[in-house]
């Protein structure tokens, strides 16, 4: 890696840190600030073409004032370098730090409010970005096909069959209100892994986003989804984590609105664009032959099915506290 960082001009470095061995290193230097290291994947045209692309739209986040990791360029003047059949990037190592960990139940609902602002103007800042022959430039996220006709049918070949019967009875009495709440909904450029992880904090303020190599076209809801169904599902058996979750997360949903409302329509299928994820993580875990990840995603369908009228309810009990 040392061999790879030479194409940049970096300074003295003290240490490479492993943050995802192979992958994603952190580059501490001498005398300034660390540098993230990237492998972004094989050196072809295709890997080269989201490249330019993610590089674009960072640089538009970037002149909007989101603040993104955008890659530096190197003694060549170009943004990658190619090593070993691989290209790898450098870019600026946001920093976050852990005193959120310190915030009591009011200040971490000033930090999922800040969280949902952020989130909807990133999304604004998006929605910006020039549009000529993006659908050519990224993939999109096609709801509810991505989750009924793709997601759940895997899930149907590989679940146990005692579970079976209970997953097909929970699809069967949700894929209408799914399909009729999720097909139309506007289409924009979207972050695509928006959790708490990616969202940099200091405190209750959000500083950052990260991990920005997924962005393409989707719902805006989807992001919303994404990061309030992360909050929970991995909680949903600790009955003081979901308590507090059913007055954190409609706070996300204020926030949100407060830079940009969201149509009715988008409320009313918030809802099941969260099942949806839950399925397709399931799917995926299972695709993936990671058994017990997929367990912990059908606990979560579970758990948000069996409360479908509550969420749904403190969704449009938000909605209308942002209205006064």
């Amino acid at each position: 890696m040392m061999e790879t960082l030479a194409a940049w001009e970096v300074g003295a470095i003290q240490t490479l840190v492993a943050i995802h061995p192979g992958r994603v290193y952190r580059v501490e230097r001498a005398a300034d600030v660390p540098l993230i290291l990237k492998n972004i994947g094989q050196d072809n045209p295709q890997v080269r073409a989201r490249f330019e692309f993610e590089y674009e739209v960072l640089r538009h986040l970037d002149r909007s004032g989101i603040a993104v990791a955008a890659p530096i360029s190197n003694r060549e003047g170009e943004f990658f370098a190619a090593r070993d059949g691989h290209l790898y990037t450098v870019s600026p190592y946001l920093t976050a730090d852990n005193s959120w960990l310190a915030l009591d139940f009011a200040g971490l609902k000033r930090l999922n409010r800040n969280c949902g602002a952020a989130i909807a103007t990133l999304h604004t800042a998006l929605a910006a970005f020039p549009a000529e022959d993006l659908e050519n430039r990224t993939w999109k996220t096609v709801l509810p096909d991505s989750f009924l006709e793709h997601w759940v049918p895997t899930i149907q070949q590989t679940i146990a069959p005692q579970e079976r019967a209970e997953f097909d009875a929970i699809i069967a009495a949700l894929s209408a209100d799914m399909r009729a709440t999720t097909e139309n909904l506007p289409i924009q450029l979207i972050h695509r892994d928006c959790h708490h992880g990616n969202l940099l904090v200091h405190g209750d303020q959000v500083s950052g986003f990260i991990d920005c190599d997924h962005f393409s076209l989707g719902p805006r809801v989807f992001d919303l989804a994404y990061f309030i169904v992360h909050m929970i599902k991995q909680h949903v058996a600790d009955q003081k984590r979901t308590s507090e979750w059913f007055d954190l997360f409609p706070v996300v949903i204020q926030g949100y609105e407060a830079e940009s409302p969201l149509r009715e329509e988008e409320k009313r299928a918030l809802y099941y664009v969260m099942l949806g994820i839950l399925i397709m993580f399931a799917g995926w875990f299972f695709e993936t032959e990671r058994f017990a990840n997929a367990q912990s995603e059908l606990e979560a369908i579970r758990w948000l099915y069996r409360h479908r009228q509550k969420i749904c309810d403190r969704i449009m009990t938000a909605s209308d506290s942002q209205k006064t």
